[in-house]
């Protein structure tokens, strides 16, 4: 009973986090360019992305996570750590993360000045250093996830970021666009959104992973040791295709 009181509560917490009319304009403007990264900021807050009280509460429950929330070591690689990361062997999760980041031509630069003043005011220094900290954590799960940076990869990885955050933002978004998907040819999506949240139900909790320590360690020891298991067959979706049928909100 008292989980289904909490799961309640949990719900009516984020409900009262959503923003209707930004959520509106964000999505319109998202399906007329589905790769426009600050709308995609603004329909996430929208949508309750401020959700993150269960996650902050599950790290605080770990000695790592609390000495992580303690220390606020910045988990960032910007420019100058990109040729540390290549430089690490192949098939450690460092390189990975460097090869990822080049096939992307994405940098964290470019993603802090994309989502200045976009988000709302942390709550506090510790919230605020969580939030920063998910950002580069959510590169990481792309890598040991296997869901790529294309339109349904995103969304999938919602769903498994979900089931380890807790965040209904990230649950109600993967599944909206996952369902939405249906309409324009993909109707593998929801199963895909489906086994996303099992995977991340299954595995073992990634908010106290030392992730800097981690990083000259083999991808393929790391998802069998947080019980990810290996990556799943799909076939990426290119936004450019949704935005020539007007498709559904970008989830980046």
């Amino acid at each position: 009973m008292s989980r289904l009181i909490d799961s309640i509560s949990g719900w009516a917490i984020w409900l009262s986090m959503l923003r209707p009319v930004q959520f509106i304009d964000a999505l319109r403007r998202l399906r007329v360019d589905p790769e426009d990264s600050q709308q995609g900021v603004r329909l996430f807050y929208a949508a309750g992305g401020n959700d993150d009280a269960r996650a902050l509460a599950l790290m605080k429950a770990s000695p790592e996570g609390q000495r992580i929330l303690d220390a606020r070591e910045p988990l960032v690689f910007g420019a100058e750590d990109r040729a540390h990361l290549r430089a690490m062997r192949p098939g450690s999760l460092g390189h990975a993360l460097a090869v990822f980041y080049d096939e992307e031509d994405i940098s964290w630069e470019g993603l802090t000045g994309a989502t200045e003043g976009l988000m709302p005011e942390p709550r506090d220094a510790e919230h605020g250093f969580f939030r920063d900290r998910s950002r580069a954590v959510h590169d990481v799960l792309h890598v040991l996830t296997g869901y790529g940076r294309d339109y349904l990869g995103e969304a999938v990885l919602h769903g498994f970021t979900y089931a380890q955050y807790g965040n209904h933002a990230y649950g109600f978004l993967g599944a909206l666009t996952c369902l939405g998907l249906c309409f324009v040819g993909r109707r593998d999506a929801p199963g895909l959104f489906i086994d996303a949240c099992r995977r991340g139900h299954r595995a073992d909790s990634l908010l106290a992973v030392d992730w800097a320590a981690a990083l000259d360690e083999p991808v393929e020891e790391l998802r069998a040791r947080f019980q990810i298991g290996p990556p799943p067959a799909y076939v990426p979706l290119d936004s450019s295709l949704l935005a020539a049928k007007n498709g559904l909100a970008s989830t980046h």
